[in-house]
């Protein structure tokens, strides 16, 4: 299913959680806007969803895998591959930032990984 793009004048990326979500809100009842007083078009108000959910749970598991970078390799690849999807998500949403601050802890804690499994690597053959 292809989630790139617009789907009417909204982005299809914030409905992948929920495609429900982008039906409920593709077949709202729009009121007529009608003209004003200048003859202007009246803006109508639409309901949009905010994945601000996904923005923080993309901080939250970038956190992890920058701490589970020390820990364990192979939970810190599987949470930094969330953290990536999650910040995907989030990217779009009122809370970027802290979907980008995940995004940031993700990377770090994955180079961090491939660079403490490299040394180890070295340390065995060595």
């Amino acid at each position: 299913m292809d989630l790139e793009g617009f789907a009417g004048a909204l982005q299809k990326k914030p409905f992948k959680e929920s495609i429900l979500a982008q039906f409920d809100v593709l077949l709202q009842e729009l009121p007529n806007g009608g003209l004003d007083a200048n003859g202007q078009p009246v803006p109508i108000p639409v309901q949009t969803t905010d994945n601000t959910k996904a923005a923080g749970s993309a901080l939250a598991l970038g956190i992890v895998t920058f701490i589970l970078g020390f820990i364990s390799p192979i939970f810190c690849i599987v949470c930094g591959v969330l953290c990536f999807n999650q910040a995907r998500m989030g990217s779009g949403s009122s809370k970027a930032g802290l979907a980008k601050t995940g995004k940031v802890f993700a990377i770090i804690g994955v180079v961090i990984t491939i660079i403490l499994w490299i040394l180890n690597m070295a340390m065995q053959f060595a």
